[in-house]
């Protein structure tokens, strides 16, 4: 090759790498694509694998995989970057789970490629994809794995992401907790994922020991971890200690800017049946959403005050420009069908089953629960769903679990003709 072709193909090559870098769209990448062909770059590692890092920040990424696949496919030598851009890919898209299908083929790649080993970014990219997918039974096999490779031990975010398998599977906490206690020194970030472990399994007082523990080690807390806090003390009814972080709060002032602390703070007070103190941190709240709505909006539902739930949601719309989402709606039902149980004696038991099935479409299955109790203990009975046809002029109902109908052979057996 001459001295002004050597100086031409390395202009476009350079020229060709800062296009591929710059692209912002699917069309862009095409067309850089086509010229890397042009100058037969397409099959060059380096250069492709510009072309895949640029699909990352694509919006959609779920029409952009096939086309990422292809690019992939394409090359003939993959090495550990190609590899991490693919897992890192899959983890965006709706089949995160391929993203283990491109780290088991690396592995053998590394079986006959020394350089094409997992690195502490691989493995992070691949417990992203592995938490999008909800593979949290591959939790042991990864730990396993970075543990062999070194990365444990020196990568806080591959902890993290190791804990977050172990806490998200619930089956595994204490396998979470003897990972947690390997990491020398966790940040708030891992304790905060370990507490919030025992909070989404319903362990909230065992959730409130390991803050504490992290307190006494000296670990100060930031609002997320603050927030987790406090959704231990609702589930396990702890007010005193749910007054102690309300009074940390006030010191560092994070309930009147923080909107999901405030309507964490809501919640606790709620729960633990202190409505009142409830109403007065939440009107104390600079800003507040749906959510800090809702909290406030539930507790009186579940003591069944209808009219004070009836006016928050009149208010929250007028007041905060905040419209009612479903839960709301629900819960405001909920407070209505008890201020039912109250008025209309009369209809206390289509109130109660009323009552019930709210409960259970608002998956509060707690209170569905106590209140198909009280329907058992008062020998009340549903009564069966019927539909009325009209045909000619004749009306007929027909009734769940009714057999005495002078026509039911020949519906069964129509029935069963269709």
């Amino acid at each position: 090759m001459s001295v002004l072709s050597t100086f031409f193909h390395h202009h476009s090559w350079k020229t060709l790498i800062l296009a591929s870098q710059r692209c912002k769209t699917l069309r862009q990448i095409k067309s850089t694509h086509a010229s890397f062909i042009i100058h037969n770059l397409h099959r060059n590692t380096y250069a492709v694998s510009k072309l895949l890092t640029s699909l990352l920040p694509l919006p959609n990424l779920n029409k952009r995989f096939p086309y990422a696949s292809l690019i992939f496919d394409s090359i003939q030598s993959p090495n550990a970057f190609v590899y991490d851009t693919m897992i890192r890919i899959c983890s965006r898209t709706s089949q995160p789970h391929l993203g283990v299908r491109y780290f088991k083929l690396m592995l053998t790649e590394e079986d006959d490629e020394d350089d094409i080993a997992p690195s502490y970014l691989t493995f992070h990219f691949l417990l992203v994809a592995c938490l999008n997918a909800s593979l949290f039974d591959m939790c042991k096999q990864i730990h396993s794995l970075v543990v062999k490779n070194g990365v444990f031990a020196s990568d806080g975010h591959v902890q993290t992401g190791i804990l977050r398998l172990y806490v998200e599977d619930r089956v595994c906490l204490s396998d979470a907790r003897k990972v947690f206690d390997e990491i020398p020194h966790p940040d708030v970030v891992k304790w905060d994922v370990l507490i919030n472990g025992y909070v989404k399994s319903g362990l909230g007082s065992d959730g409130l020991s390991v803050f504490r523990e992290m307190l006494g080690r000296g670990v100060e807390p930031d609002r997320f971890l603050v927030t987790t806090a406090l959704t231990a003390c609702a589930q396990a009814g702890a007010l005193s200690q749910g007054k102690w972080i309300h009074e940390l709060l006030e010191k560092r002032k994070w309930i009147e800017h923080d909107v999901f602390v405030g309507t964490a703070l809501v919640d606790m007070y709620c729960k633990c049946g202190c409505l009142e103190t409830a109403l007065e941190v939440f009107e104390k709240l600079s800003k507040r959403n749906v959510f800090s709505w809702a909290a406030l909006i539930g507790g009186y539902a579940a003591y069944g005050y209808g009219k004070e739930a009836i006016t928050c949601l009149e208010k929250m719309e007028r007041e905060d420009g905040v419209k009612p989402d479903s839960v709301v709606l629900l819960a405001v039902l909920a407070a209505c069908a008890h201020r039912l149980l109250r008025i209309n004696a009369d209809e206390e038991e289509a109130a109660l089953v009323q009552l019930s099935s709210i409960y259970m479409t608002a998956q509060r299955n707690g209170e569905a629960s106590k209140i198909r109790q009280m329907i058992g203990q008062r020998g009340i009975r549903k009564v069966p769903g019927c539909s009325v046809l009209e045909v000619d002029g004749n009306i007929t109902k027909f009734v769940s679990g009714d057999a005495s109908h002078p026509n039911l052979l020949q519906i069964h057996t129509l029935i069963h003709l269709l």
